[in-house]
């Protein structure tokens, strides 16, 4: 379960590393700052398409919580976000993608301890495709702390109260790599994927492709220290942590 983001990157650098057209007067006057840890019920910069132009949007991390439960519903599984009432009609209508230089995973040891482990990737998303040396290029003018942006799969809605928009990350069962920290792991899109998924025409069965195990070589994963999570907002026992 995704438990925490980290903002190394301003809105401004990702607007311009994706080249997109709008940035909404929320977001510019919020400006998220760099922080080291992220987390649900905070706000964060996504992606979507509005008049059909892509542009960056400020969104809470995590759907409202049903009267049954009180944390916010912060993924949601590739195998049912097409199916279950609470994600269903924002997969077929608001998707959107969350830009992150990479995620956190907590591995559990022989002695019931857990260690962070981050997950980046060495470059942006390719999938084993070439990606084009403009892009590249322009990738790397962007990576300073943090390292290359790349953007997770995922949905969003609008409290028809308060006017917010709510996102959740996508998930899928893990690749081999990140099987041994972890069962699950967020749907990273490549930039051909991501226009796909932000295309409003694209058929539900294209989408559901789409939400599969990263296939890139170019994803690792190192330890890190857990005083990057201290002291903690959310706690898990899946705690997995993206970084923006």
């Amino acid at each position: 379960m995704c438990g925490s983001l980290s903002g190394y990157k301003p809105w401004k650098d990702i607007h311009d590393l994706y080249s997109l057209s709008i940035a909404t007067e929320p977001l510019k006057k919020a400006d998220p700052q760099r922080t080291a840890v992220v987390r649900p019920t905070d706000r964060r910069p996504f992606i979507r398409v509005a008049g059909g132009k892509k542009g960056l949007d400020l969104g809470i991390w995590g759907f409202p919580p049903p009267e049954v439960r009180s944390r916010p519903i912060i993924n949601a599984r590739r195998e049912t976000v097409d199916v279950l009432p609470t994600f269903a009609k924002a997969f077929e209508k608001r998707r959107c993608v969350i830009p992150v230089t990479g995620y956190y995973e907590w591995k559990k040891g022989n002695d019931g301890s857990k260690t962070p482990w981050r997950f980046s990737l060495d470059g942006a998303a390719n999938n084993g495709v070439a990606v084009s040396e403009r892009r590249a290029a322009r990738n790397r003018m962007f990576e300073g702390e943090g390292g290359s942006l790349f953007v997770l799969a995922g949905i969003f809605m609008v409290d028809r109260t308060s006017g917010h928009r709510h996102f959740a990350i996508v998930t899928s069962e893990p690749n081999e790599l990140a099987a041994e920290i972890h069962d699950r792991m967020p749907v990273i899109l490549t930039d051909s994927m991501m226009d796909l998924w932000l295309t409003p025409s694209t058929a539900p069965q294209a989408l559901k492709r789409m939400c599969r195990p990263y296939e890139g070589s170019n994803l690792i994963a190192q330890p890190v220290s857990k005083s990057l999570f201290q002291p903690p907002k959310y706690v898990d026992e899946n705690q997995m942590s993206l970084v923006v």
